[in-house]
């Protein structure tokens, strides 16, 4: 039996998705400050490892290439290869195709 991936989810009641900048708690370690936002547990703490080594590859190289993630490759047009931050975190090439080609259709 295949088991389902756990996703992480934030605790900000009625959102679907992560808020615009609910990374930065992740970024500074500091997530204990809005624990009512980000969850009880170890899950923050991993998202936070991720985000914040993510961020410090990207300022001393250019690259966000961490050891916590998976390889990050360069952005294109082509494979429109895209980070999910989540409890294991993964590249997905080309997320939410459908919403984008309508998106460009209109």
């Amino acid at each position: 039996m295949h088991q389902k991936e756990r996703s992480y989810e934030i605790q900000v009641k009625d959102w679907k998705r992560a808020p615009h900048t609910m990374e930065i708690p992740f970024m500074m370690y500091s997530y204990n400050r809005v624990r009512q936002f980000v969850g009880p547990g170890l899950e923050p703490d991993q998202m936070a490892r991720q985000f914040s080594d993510a961020w410090a590859a990207f300022a001393r190289t250019g690259k966000p290439d961490a050891k916590s993630i998976p390889h990050w490759p360069a952005y294109d047009a082509t494979t429109r290869s895209t980070m999910i931050f989540n409890v294991k975190s993964q590249v997905v090439n080309d997320p939410n195709q459908e919403v984008r080609k309508v998106l460009q259709s209109t």
